[in-house]
């Protein structure tokens, strides 16, 4: 994402420049060792694979662990994406909170600052260092 002027002659003159890591965001439909079969918001599914250095982390930024990666959880991981666009080695999984869905506001993936959105009524959590979407 690029952040700056535009132009005369419609070029920008970039003052803030945001790389960010590609991402796959759904509902965990399979666990299978260390690879979770992942449905998006659109009905894609993607594979996620992770390694020995793949952290985890949950919506409010505490450290959790594999283990709560299950059929049913809904997921952001971030990493390499293949070249065919289906399947992504984690450098991070970040795991929803109990119960809550994606989408609608409830667990929400992408918007402004690319984290989760809190359940209605409550307040949202801080995004101090949340990659930015």
């Amino acid at each position: 994402m690029v952040e700056g002027t535009l132009n005369s002659d419609s070029s920008l003159s970039a003052v803030h420049v945001t790389i960010q890591e590609p991402r796959v965001a759904g509902q965990v439909t399979a666990v299978k060792g260390s690879s979770y079969t992942v449905t998006g918001a659109f009905g894609q599914s993607y594979t996620v694979t992770t390694t020995s250095s793949t952290t985890y982390v949950n919506a409010d930024g505490t450290t959790t662990s594999a283990s709560a990666v299950q059929a049913g959880v809904a997921i952001i991981a971030q990493g390499t994406l293949s070249s065919d666009g289906k399947t992504l080695t984690a450098q991070r999984v970040i795991i929803a909170p109990r119960g809550a869905g994606y989408g609608g506001g409830h667990f929400g993936f992408g918007g402004p600052d690319g984290a989760f959105g809190p359940p209605p009524g409550t307040a949202a959590p801080s995004t101090t260092g949340t990659p930015s979407a």
